[in-house]
């Protein structure tokens, strides 16, 4: 820029007919110095990149009196040419302007200087896409001050912003900027910033207006921010319609958002943006309605509301004024006046305010509240029986307090049952109850678009996620959050329930709390009784999860009716459901406890993410299928644990042994509680090699927890009836029967019909063997009589299973064999068992030595190929046993053993006489006995 003594002064119209025309001539440092008039400039004035100052003339009172009018039929100025503040514009009054984008001037890519210009009665239309009456900068950064914007309008269909000016991207400033009377048709009446820096200092918003304030982002009478960052100090808004701001801005100070404009002491301040000192304003005795006296209050006043029941004509609007809006207390403290906004899509809206802005002891019904940005506080405030699309109270881009409130049968056909936190809300929720509330997602509370509320000493009770009005749901029965970092401190979680498609019930998921692609954080909480088909408790989706000291107890994973399931999760994660890879899940310090699953892993099922558990303890927890205490993929070094107890679950502790051992965990049949605390301790370290049942261990479980790697089980003979599934707890070791003089097993094991007798766990390199048994009673989904799902090898000698009934394996299921592990059947029997597939075997990679494999129903063995058979298989055990109709074994057949058959005549499943194993005892059973009359074998 040249130095003012050689900066050229070229005026208008003296030495150039035209604004253009002069600007054309000019040079950088030139003034282009318009005389004051009106000029119609025939089109659009464009500075072309040149660092000039374009200056107008000023009337005595300093306003200017240089008028370019755009007649309705052009854009005024355009700065387009990366000028920057060096291009000025000075004491200019734009107006007539008309353009889709900035009707009065357009800047882009540049940052002018204007000073004391006005834009009045400017227009953004002819077009669906319409931004910018008075001015409209894309990507620019220039500087105003002492401007006025009036009158000036943006109109077209949804996509209308910012009457006055719009600011998109860049950067702006704004110091002693006025917007009076300007309008959108759909946001940001005075001012619309989009993804732009924009800084306002001693400015002013008044009678501004835009569309209705509603979800699609609409309303901002004054100012509509929408991401970006807007400061804001010793800035007034007031008697903006719909609200004087929307979205979030940084307030710097001395602010002022007011309803009302009113000066009635004509000092130049709106009367209601004077603090001096709290008024009580009375509703009904002073004012009749409430929204009348929340107009009126200034700041710091309160609206004061008798007790009883206010039906609202109009929705209460607080925009941002610093006011206590207060209910009666009933004697039980709960509140005793009850706002009823039936009929109205909202009882209160919210805009702008701070913590400043109380709402406490009212009982909303009808419907319900919306905060839009700000940090109100909420205390004692009950909402009840609201039915909406977006919960009872709905926060965006808002981050209120909320103390002792209570959310109840409330109903919404979206999210949010209760609450619903969208688009980076942070709440903080104090000692809240939600109760009752039902929604497709979130029954509860509904958190999404990375909203990272903070929940401290919280109940959520009785609430559900289900399907409503056509739209599916079941997700987060008490508590939904899709991003953000949610943080839940001291909360419990009972009894809330998930209920997915209302065909197949899929997406059912997360009983009490599910959360996806989040960071939450969950210390000292309590799930207790809640139901999903997958994750009763709770289930996490590619997260970051920490939990510490948390209790989930009772929790349960249900069945799908009798059908089979059509996704893996379902049925699975009684306590918690952890699902997808590159996430991860840290546990310390938690009880799983009691939890049930109608397939695996009743306590944790783990299908992916990077898992690390510390001093917790699973206990007592039931899936119908395996690993009651946990289920998980085994990645690499995936799962890690330290200080962990697993004992009692059902019908086994965990599905594999592929983890990553730090130290001190323990796996016991039995829970034993040494210190009285209600949870299970690990107690003595096993030594004992050597051990006998029941001389020196009561039981067979009790000789199984005590047992050391390598150990001897010795049973006596005699019938032995365990409660539970006996786990061998991944242990090397074998469990011994005794046998009579002929070499027969003596020791049986009964597991009475309920239960699986024997599950077989342990890593890789490790041999299970049982030897001398009886294995009879066991019901179970896979391997009634034994479920062997070690990866190591197992070795069953001299053994029976008879009468045992399962799914699949109805004597015996073996999972899996790799190939340095051996699954070997030596001298056994198996007679008399039944399932859907393989009655009396069911395995991968078995051998079969000197074994018989007969009698069962439907089928004798099925399952791999890799199965070696050097035995005798058939449906009829007299093709593998000569003596198979020595009922009584004397070593012949005689006429004792055709009474014994002629007794279970009839129907007799399962019975020796049924030689055909066909499940009657008939003519074909009697022509057998008779084909082998007489002595079939040396006594």
């Amino acid at each position: 820029m040249l130095p003012a003594s050689l900066a050229d002064v070229i005026h208008v119209p003296q030495d150039q007919p035209t604004i253009q025309a002069g600007i054309d001539v000019a040079s950088d440092g030139d003034v282009v110095l318009i005389a004051a008039g009106t000029y119609q400039p025939d089109s659009t004035i464009d500075t072309l990149g040149k660092a000039i100052t374009v200056q107008g003339a000023v009337d005595a009172s300093g306003l200017p009196a240089t008028i370019v009018d755009g007649q309705g039929e052009r854009r005024v100025f355009q700065v387009l040419n990366e000028e920057d503040a060096a291009t000025i514009f000075e004491n200019l009054l734009v107006t007539g302007g008309q353009a889709s984008f900035g009707g009065g001037m357009f800047i882009e890519d540049s940052g002018p200087t204007l000073a004391n210009c006005r834009f009045e009665n400017n227009v953004a239309s002819d077009s669906d896409d319409c931004r910018g009456g008075g001015i409209y900068v894309r990507n620019g950064d220039p500087t105003l001050t002492d401007c006025v914007f009036k009158g000036n309008t943006v109109s077209g269909t949804d996509m209308s912003f910012g009457g006055g000016l719009y600011a998109n991207s860049g950067r702006a400033s704004l110091v002693d900027c006025h917007f009076i009377e300007n309008s959108s048709s759909v946001a940001g009446g005075g001012l619309y910033t989009n993804d732009a820096s924009v800084s306002l200092t001693g400015c002013g918003f008044e009678q501004n207006t835009a569309g209705e304030s509603d979800s699609r982002g609409y309303g901002g009478g004054g100012v509509h921010c929408i991401r970006g960052i807007v400061y804001v100090v010793d800035t007034t808004l007031c008697g903006n319609l719909p609200d004087q701001v929307r979205g979030e801005f940084i307030d710097g100070g001395e602010n002022c958002l007011a309803v009302s404009c009113t000066d009635a002491d004509g000092d130049g301040v709106a009367d209601n943006c004077v603090d001096d000192g709290p008024d009580i304003l009375q509703v009904p005795s002073e004012y009749s309605t409430i929204s009348a006296a929340v107009a009126a209050a200034g700041i710091g006043d309160i609206v004061e509301i008798e007790a009883g029941v206010h039906p609202l004509q109009e929705r209460i609007d607080i925009d941002g004024q610093r006011i206590t809006i207060r209910g009666a207390l009933a004697k039980d403290g709960r509140p005793a006046t009850t706002i009823d906004g039936t009929g109205l899509d909202l009882a209160l809206y919210s805009s702008n305010c701070g913590d400043d802005t109380v709402i406490e002891n009212l009982r909303f019904i009808g419907s319900g509240v919306y905060l839009l940005s700000g940090s109100p506080t909420i205390v004692n405030c009950v909402f009840d029986g609201i039915e909406s699309a977006r919960g009872a109270l709905f926060c965006e881009y808002a981050s209120p307090t909320l103390r002792n409130c209570v959310f109840e049968n409330n109903l919404s056909s979206s999210f949010g049952g209760g609450m619903a936190c969208w688009s980076l809300s942070s709440p903080k929720l104090i000692d809240c109850v939600f109760r009752n509330n039902v929604s497709p997602k979130g029954g509860g509370l509904h958190c999404f678009f990375r909203a990272s509320p903070v929940l401290n000493g919280c109940v959520f009770e009785g609430n559900s996620a289900t399907s409503v009005d056509g739209v599916q749901g079941g997700h987060g029965g008490g508590m939904y959050c899709d991003g953000g970092s949610p943080v839940l401190i001291d909360c419990r979680f009972q009894d809330n329930t998930t209920i997915g498609s209302q065909i197949n019930y899929t997406g059912s998921i997360g009983g009490g709390f599910y959360c996806e692609d989040a960071s939450p954080s969950l210390a000292g909480c309590t799930f207790l009784g809640n139901s999903s088909i997958t994750g009763g408790g709770a289930s996490f989706y590619r997260c970051d999860s920490i939990l510490a000291d948390c209790v989930f107890e009772s929790n349960r994973s249900d069945r799908i009716g009798n059908s089979q399931p059509i996704e893996s999760s379902e049925g699975s994660g009684g306590g918690i459901y952890a699902g997808e890879y590159q996430s991860t899940l840290t546990l310390s310090d938690c009880v799983f406890a009691g939890n049930t699953a109608a397939r695996f892993g009743a306590g944790l099922r783990n299908a992916g993410p990077w898992l690390s558990i510390q001093g917790c303890v699973f206990q007592s927890n039931i899936a119908e299928l395996t690993s009651g205490g946990m289920a998980f993929y085994s990645l690499e070094d995936g799962v890690k644990m330290t200080d962990t107890i697993f004992c009692g679950n059902q019908p086994n502790q965990i599905s594999s042994y592929f983890f990553v051992d730090d130290g001190d965990n323990c796996f016991r049949n039995h829970c034993i509680d040494h210190d009285g605390d209600g949870v299970a301790d690990c107690g003595d370290v096993e030594t004992d090699l050597e051990l006998s049942v029941p001389d020196e261990y009561p039981s067979i479980a009790h000789a199984l927890d005590a047992a050391a790697p390598g150990a001897v089980i010795d049973v006596a003979a005699g019938t032995y009836r365990p409660d539970f599934a006996l786990s061998t707890l991944g242990k090397p070791l074998l469990i011994r029967g005794s046998t009579d003089e002929r070499g027969d097993p003596t020791t049986i094991i009964d597991g009475q019909g309920e239960h699986t007798v024997f599950c077989v766990e342990g890593p890789e390199g490790i041999t299970t063997g049982f030897e001398n048994l009886v294995i009879t009673g066991g019901s179970g989904v896979y391997g009634g009589g034994m479920f062997d799902l070690s990866t190591g090898a197992l070795s069953v000698v001299n053994a029976v299973f008879t009468g045992n009934e399962a799914s699949r394996g109805g004597g015996l299921y073996s999972y899996v064999s790799y190939a340095d592990s051996t699954k070997a059947l030596v001298g056994s029997v198996f007679n008399g068992n039944s399932s859907y597939d393989g009655g009396g075997v069911f395995g991968f990679g078995l051998t079969l030595t000197d074994t018989v494999v007969c009698g069962n129903t439907p089928d004798q063995v099925d399952g791999s190929s890799n199965m070696t058979v050097t035995s005798c298989i058939s449906r009829i055990c007299l093709d593998c046993d000569p003596c198979g109709a020595d009922f009584n074994g004397d070593f012949k057949v005689d006429g004792a053993d055709l009474s014994i058959l002629m007794a279970a005549w009839g129907d007799c499943e399962g019975c020796p006489a049924d030689l055909n194993g066909d499940g009657m005892v008939d003519m074909e059973d009697l022509s057998l006995l008779q084909a082998s009359w007489g002595i079939c074998a040396e006594s």
